[in-house]
């Protein structure tokens, strides 16, 4: 995979685990990534199912739940395959955002779409959820009620994150609470500008005006203008999505380390 530089700066570790999807976020080889796929299909296989059998899908399927069930059929992994390819996500100028976590009480989900459906309706976009947990089925309750079903994807648990925030425009993170926001972190180094509330050490990480806007807890009509703000404006977002890279830069393995190695020096001398 082509970010395997990245992630091996940022995690140290090829096995770095994090906690709002359970995932690597480094590259793997190729057997690896063939078996991520086929569970990865399985499962949206089986969500596509779930939402069948508890009324939450209407008659037909949606197109993008089409594309996935023909994927199922005929997947195929190539070696080959280019790492940031928009035109498998979005059609034409169609904007990508995407959102990672566990789907849990504090990440906000409901926020999440209200954010979207605001966003959707000045700016031609589709929303991908990356995660699983407990207010999944809030979520889909939320799409079937506004009509947003067909503008917004379930990915479920994915090791492939590398691959699906490279081609994202923007990073929605409004959680709760965050004691650093290591999802937010993900995007920053793939370029990716973030809207996040400014709780935790996400107003420390996502600096806001500068790699992307934070807002208080809730505060649904602040974050989706901020987030129409950037997609509506070329060089608003070239500008943050480089600035986002470098801030990310500065939890590089190798600058974190001799900090912290510095502070035990300190603490024990």
């Amino acid at each position: 995979m082509g970010h395997k530089g990245h992630w091996g700066e940022y995690t140290g570790n090829a096995k770095w685990s994090r906690d709002h999807a359970h995932t690597r976020v480094t590259s793997k080889n190729y057997d690896d990534a063939v078996k991520d796929d086929a569970a990865h299909i399985d499962y949206l296989k089986r969500d596509i199912d779930y939402d069948a059998k508890h009324g939450h899908s209407d008659e037909k399927m949606t197109a993008d739940e089409k594309h996935i069930s023909k994927l199922a059929g005929d997947m195929k992994y190539d070696k080959k395959h280019h790492l940031c390819e928009r035109n498998m996500i979005a059609q034409g100028e169609e904007k990508i955002i995407v959102h990672i976590s566990n789907f849990r009480p504090l990440k906000r989900i409901t926020d999440v779409l209200k954010i979207f459906k605001k966003i959707s309706q000045k700016v031609n976009s589709k929303l991908i959820m990356v995660g699983d947990g407990p207010d999944k089925k809030k979520a889909k309750d939320f799409l079937r009620k506004n009509d947003l079903k067909n503008k917004v994807i379930f990915l479920g648990k994915t090791n492939e994150i590398d691959e699906i925030l490279c081609s994202s425009d923007l990073f929605l993170l409004p959680s709760e609470k965050e004691s650093f926001g290591l999802a937010a972190l993900e995007a920053m180094a793939l370029k990716v500008p973030v809207i996040s509330t400014n709780i935790g050490g996400l107003k420390e990480l996502n600096i806001n005006g500068n790699s992307g806007f934070t807002s208080d807890v809730g505060d649904i009509d602040s974050m989706s203008n901020n987030a129409i703000e950037i997609l509506s404006n070329e060089n608003l977002k070239k500008k943050f999505k480089s600035q986002a890279f470098e801030n990310a830069k500065k939890y590089d393995i190798k600058k974190v380390i001799p900090l912290y190695e510095n502070i035990y020096k300190k603490a024990t001398s």
